[in-house]
């Protein structure tokens, strides 16, 4: 007896109703878009460009986590092999409440350190994922702390970390800082100065979204309306997207205020299945450009080939606890689950 027979119960009474809360009017949608999709790509164009994506793997234990986070950048510099970059960081994290949300700006520091590595080297840096989503998206890292011990790591981030930060490491826990509310600091300090350094050259591109930007449905993240039309090669008509008209909540100073100043170019696009969504600082022509000469399959491919050299598997996480030699128990023995 398996909980199977009463799921298969609950779904077919519930299939019309699930189905109806994501159907869309194709008629209704394409008229939306006559005025918003347009049914070219510029001609695309050989720039120097690198890709870059990380990766993280975990495994827990009773009482802590071993990760291990890591991120490549794959460069294309004329007619030559491409070169690759990678930063990786293994260590544990003790008792942590929100572990996915910690890995997470632990992954993204590196990729933000790997791309600065390269930034003066190429035309235009791919990254994956949404660059603003880097900037807003509200971390639970925010909230943990009282106000008076934020303003002490804040003190000993700009007294002892910056002076000592480098691009080859997390610096903060190089220096043996393990809480989480420094490991964000040196987040944003690294992504603002990958913004000051490069950010005109930055395109980042998502494979999904949860943007109603263009209000293609009133239920339905717009790009989820895009792949289920049959569109020709093309884009929507880029719409600024200014920071500062986002104040769901305020980052630590002085963060807020400069990485708010920012206002992204923002549209899709789609050369050959699913739509894409870009952000970047760039004339959206430009990008598109290159976005166009690098894609094979309709997506770009330094940044497939960076998503494939940087991956973590869970393999090279038993690899690496076989390695320090860990054996403590997880807590689910008893359900016959390692």
């Amino acid at each position: 007896m398996s909980i199977k027979r009463h799921l298969l119960e609950a779904v077919v009474a519930k299939k019309e109703a699930l189905k109806s809360a994501v159907s869309l009017c194709p008629e209704q949608v394409e008229e939306k878009l006559k005025n918003l999709w347009v049914q070219c790509i510029p001609e695309g164009v050989p720039e120097r460009v690198a890709g870059v994506d990380g990766s993280r793997n975990s495994a827990n234990f009773a009482g802590y986590t071993i990760y291990a986070v890591g991120a490549g950048c794959v460069l294309y510099e004329g007619q030559g092999a491409p070169e690759e970059t990678f930063l990786c960081d293994i260590g544990l994290l003790r008792g942590e409440k929100h572990p996915e949300s910690r890995l997470h700006i632990l992954m993204a520091t590196l990729e933000f350190k790997v791309a600065l590595k390269v930034c003066e080297r190429v035309n235009c840096l791919l990254v994956d994922g949404s660059i603003v989503n880097a900037i807003l998206k509200p971390t639970a890292l925010t909230y943990q702390l009282e106000k008076q011990e934020r303003v002490r790591l804040e003190e000993a981030f700009w007294g002892k970390v910056v002076p000592n930060y480098t691009l080859n490491s997390i610096t903060s826990r190089e220096l043996g800082f393990e809480e989480a509310y420094m490991e964000y600091l040196e987040y944003l300090y690294t992504l603002l100065k990958l913004l000051r350094t490069c950010g005109k050259k930055l395109v980042a591109v998502s494979k999904t979204s949860d943007s109603r930007a263009y209000a293609l449905h009133e239920k339905l993240p717009d790009i989820t309306v895009l792949n289920r039309l049959t569109l020709k090669p093309g884009y929507t008509k880029p719409i600024a997207c200014a920071l500062t008209q986002q104040k769901k909540f305020s980052l630590p100073e002085p963060f807020d205020r400069e990485l708010r100043s920012y206002t992204f170019n923002t549209f899709f696009y789609r050369l050959k299945g699913n739509a894409l969504k870009v952000e970047t600082l760039m004339q959206p022509e430009k990008a598109l450009k290159v976005l166009a000469y690098y894609s094979v399959g309709g997506y770009p491919y330094p940044l497939a080939q960076a998503h494939r050299s940087v991956k973590i598997t869970a393999k090279d996480m038993s690899t690496l606890i076989s390695i320090v030699g860990l054996a403590d128990k997880t807590g689910r023995e008893f359900l016959g689950e390692a």
